[in-house]
């Protein structure tokens, strides 16, 4: 608590790059759930599984703007040699706007499981739990 309040955080973030921390977080987040797991009755544990699903939604929607954005943005391989996209590159749609989810209606779906997953994990956790 106190490294988030005191601004320590972007201290810790200049000197651990996030590619170092991320699997410290996932590592934290996968100890949590197998905790959480401990203390939940054997017969809540699908709801608590279904409740994760909209937050995987949400991180494939992120790493796939992100992947998009890179591919528009600096290229890609073909057959080991960089094929520049640079500025004039001749994207669809840009790869952060609302229309680069309407492509193909998988992106949508992802897109529509992806948004607003805390409030999403809540309810389909409670509809589970009273099936």
């Amino acid at each position: 608590i106190i490294v988030c309040f005191s601004g320590l955080s972007s201290v810790v973030l200049s000197i651990f790059p996030a590619e170092v921390l991320n699997p410290i977080i996932l590592y934290v987040g996968l100890v949590v759930c197998v905790e959480a797991l401990d203390i939940t009755p054997p017969r809540h544990w699908p709801a608590f599984l279904v409740a994760l699903v909209p937050g995987f939604f949400n991180w494939a929607q992120q790493v796939a703007s992100d992947f998009a954005a890179a591919v528009c943005e600096q290229g890609f391989l073909i057959d080991g040699s960089l094929v520049d996209t640079g500025t004039n590159a001749a994207c669809a749609v840009s790869a952060r706007s609302n229309q680069a989810w309407t492509l193909s209606p998988t992106l949508t779906a992802v897109r529509a499981f992806g948004k607003g997953y805390i409030l999403t994990s809540i309810v389909w956790a409670a509809m589970v739990v009273y099936i």
